[in-house]
């Protein structure tokens, strides 16, 4: 793929990389100003847009929240779950499914990733926790009312404890019902999230890259600090990022 210097044809947005399929010539990723049409596949006159692939947004996103997460999972040797096929290791789906060896290859291939999934909806839950340790409920002309919902919510606290402990430890394990409705749920909590981060004025994007600075720095010539039953430490010498100038 080649690389030019210009500004986008739709949206007049000054653009350091336009992406061309050299083979045919056509646009792939023409703005990187995400709103623009032709990173949606939408015609307008005479121009008319490619559909980027997985693979475009990728490139497009590399540098995201989402993918600098994911490069660093990889890098502690955790991958996501693939739903293994049993055809693909001969089973026959009709016939000795549960009892045969193919099957069983099949569903082990599926439970460290699962167990990896488990642990990191626990940390989520973790964070969910202190987040929750941040906030003081009010009530005006009603305190008994106030400290009756702060005594339920330091209940909900500690019963989230106890269930992201025990899923961090693998005591427990989580299976998504509904992807999809997983998907969606994570969606909406990332967006809401973000509302919450700006309506109280932080400058999360900043905090963000802190974050993740932070996280890369727990690895060591690229990998991760084990301890003594598997748990990801920390190196010697890191510290926690310091967030007070992202308030």
């Amino acid at each position: 793929m080649s690389e030019q210097q210009r500004k986008c044809q739709l949206c007049s947005c000054s653009v350091d990389k336009y992406w061309y399929c050299t083979a045919e010539h056509e646009i792939k990723i023409a703005c990187s100003n995400i709103v623009c049409p032709l990173n949606f596949g939408i015609s307008r006159g005479s121009s008319v847009a490619y559909l980027p692939t997985v693979k475009d947004w990728d490139i497009l996103f590399q540098d995201s929240n989402f993918h600098r997460t994911a490069n660093w999972l990889k890098a502690c040797g955790k991958e996501p779950i693939k739903i293994a096929n049993v055809l693909d290791y001969g089973a026959d789906p009709l016939g000795e499914r549960d009892s045969s060896e193919a099957f069983k290859k099949a569903i082990a291939a599926t439970e460290k990733p699962q167990k990896d999934l488990s642990v990191q909806i626990g940390c989520m839950i973790e964070e969910f926790e202190e987040f929750l340790e941040t906030l003081r409920i009010t009530c005006p002309g009603n305190a008994s009312h106030a400290d009756t919902i702060n005594a339920g919510v330091f209940w909900v606290i500690h019963q989230l404890h106890v269930i992201s402990g025990q899923l961090k430890n693998n005591t427990l394990h989580i299976n998504l019902l509904s992807k999809v409705d997983s998907l969606d749920a994570l969606c909406d909590l990332e967006v809401t999230l973000n509302g919450v981060a700006y309506l109280a004025g932080f400058n999360k994007p900043a905090a963000d890259q802190a974050v993740l600075d932070s996280n890369d720095r727990k690895l060591v010539d690229g990998k991760p600090v084990i301890l003594e039953g598997g748990k990801i430490g920390k190196p010697i010498g890191w510290v926690a990022p310091d967030l007070s100038n992202f308030i």
